[in-house]
């Protein structure tokens, strides 16, 4: 009787994913999912749990501008896992998370992309240890192939948190603050600026302004999330519409430079 010899790439690469499929199984068992947001456990990989996932607004890709893709609106369950990842030292949440950002690229994920996280000023990095972009985009191209710099862009200059500011003095504060480098992979790419939540669009601004100097053909957005921009003392923040209408006007003001 003739037997068939598997090659041994063949058979490394079985092994592997048998290995995998069974350190999975033994992690589900010492270790069950639990919400990324409540923490509750869970019987399935569900990124949320059913009441927390209730509290999701998605948003669907006709209600954002074209060069900006969104998971959802900022708020609810979303926001508690984005703060528990970047606040709470939760870097183990950018992986469920990252997923997030996988689906809401879908089918307008281009053919070839480069991923760019939005970078850290180095002060911010070494007080945070890590940067929550960075691990986002890591799991972003693991899902879907796509090449990975995070040489392209720096902070150049080192500003009081975004969160901390109100809208006119985002602009302010990051004006200037990103430096792209002409990297060969950089020149005439399409690239996905990776970053977590965008508010008056100012990060991304200013960061694709620095990436199209270098040389990139065209930049998009990547973000969990839009949130609203930041009220005035006594002022309600403003419904989701006006919130999406601001980021048309944002995006679509002069060329994409």
């Amino acid at each position: 009787m003739n037997q068939v010899a598997l090659p041994l790439t063949g058979v490394n690469s079985y092994l592997r994913l048998l290995g995998r499929a069974v350190a999975a199984q033994f992690a589900s068992v010492l270790a069950p999912p639990r919400c990324v947001s409540c923490r509750s456990s869970m019987t399935s990989t569900a990124v949320f749990c059913l009441a927390c996932a209730v509290t999701l607004r998605p948003l669907q890709p006709t209600e954002i501008a074209e060069k900006l893709v969104a998971f959802g609106h900022y708020g609810g369950a979303l926001a508690v896992a984005i703060q528990r990842l970047k606040y709470r030292r939760c870097p183990e949440l950018a992986h469920p998370l990252g997923t997030l950002l996988v689906r809401a690229l879908g089918r307008c994920s281009p053919r070839r992309a480069l991923l760019v996280p939005v970078p850290l000023h180095p002060v911010r990095l070494a007080q945070r240890g890590f940067n929550q972009a960075g691990l986002l985009a890591r799991v972003v191209a693991e899902k879907t192939g796509h090449a990975i710099a995070f040489d392209a862009l720096r902070r150049c200059r080192h500003g009081r948190p975004q969160a901390r500011t109100s809208a006119p003095q985002r602009w302010e504060n990051v004006a200037g603050a990103f430096l792209a480098s002409p990297v060969p992979r950089l020149q005439r790419s399409h690239v996905i600026l990776v970053d977590d939540v965008s508010t008056t669009g100012a990060t991304l601004h200013a960061c694709r302004r620095a990436l199209r100097r270098a040389g990139a053909k065209r930049v998009t957005g990547l973000v969990l999330a839009i949130a609203d921009a930041p009220p005035a003392p006594g002022q309600a923040p403003p419904p989701l519409r006006d919130t999406l209408s601001s980021w048309r006007t944002v995006l679509r003001s002069g060329p994409d430079t």
